[in-house]
């Protein structure tokens, strides 16, 4: 059985997986026997591809309205801020990026306001990126692959990054079969990927989900994009993290 959230209901009968399911839930729906849809009118209705179904397709609909999981932009420290200072200057206008989680991705994302004609692939689409595009300061008019769009799998951030995606048309939502493709990522030449770490080791061994010895995460696409970014034309993969952590 699948148990999905959608938003309500276009004048056509669709509905959109919204911020989170676009990722992976039309997947689910495929290898369920039984598909059991929540209507929730505070799920933002999102473009792009396998990103929405129709009513008909559901076995059983509910309704609820529930607040979608938020996560607050933190302050920034000065260590963070110098690490985001250090790779803003090694992203040239026009370059394609990708932000991970984290506090020195998020430093990065809100450190571009100064540059011109940014597109966006990633995984993750966040409040920064929301900024950057509110600025001008993304257009995603010099990306080689779907230019014109910011493509992403999911969005993570306040109320207001849910409320912008809102039938924003300038947002192309894939699954993650296409968005962390390494082959794809690398079609968008001068592709940036920032990525953090809670270790590297003395090999340059990156440890993104397991910390010593304890699983904190899931692997995630960073590696995805770590590869992506390094055969795109004119492309750069950054790790930052601090050099110690305070716990």
């Amino acid at each position: 059985m699948a148990f999905l959230e959608v938003s309500p209901p276009d004048e056509n009968g669709f509905m959109s997986y919204g911020a989170f399911g676009t990722a992976f839930h039309d997947v689910m729906r495929e290898l369920a026997s039984t598909v059991v849809l929540q209507v929730n009118p505070r799920v933002p209705y999102v473009y792009g591809e396998k990103n929405r179904l129709h009513i008909s397709q559901a076995d059983l609909v509910v309704e609820a309205e529930d607040d979608p999981d938020t996560v607050p932009n933190l302050p920034l420290d000065e260590a963070l801020q110098a690490l985001s200072r250090l790779i803003v200057e090694q992203i040239p206008d026009g370059a394609a990026i990708q932000l991970g989680l984290g506090g020195v991705s998020n430093a990065v994302g809100f450190g571009l306001r100064e540059k011109n004609d940014l597109g966006i692939h990633t995984e993750m689409f966040t409040d920064s990126m929301m900024e950057l595009m509110k600025l001008g300061v993304v257009t995603n008019r010099r990306k080689t692959l779907l230019p014109g769009k910011a493509v992403a799998s999911f969005a993570l951030g306040t109320r207001a990054l849910y409320d912008y995606m809102d039938h924003n048309e300038a947002l192309h939502f894939v699954p993650y079969a296409f968005a962390n493709d390494p082959a794809v990522i690398a079609r968008n030449d001068h592709m940036i990927s920032v990525n953090t770490a809670m270790a590297i080791d003395l090999y340059g061994q990156v440890a993104a989900d397991n910390l010593g010895g304890r699983q904190q995460s899931a692997i995630g696409g960073q590696v995805d994009f770590v590869r992506g970014a390094q055969m795109s034309k004119g492309g750069k993969s950054f790790i930052a993290l601090t050099s110690t952590h305070a716990k």
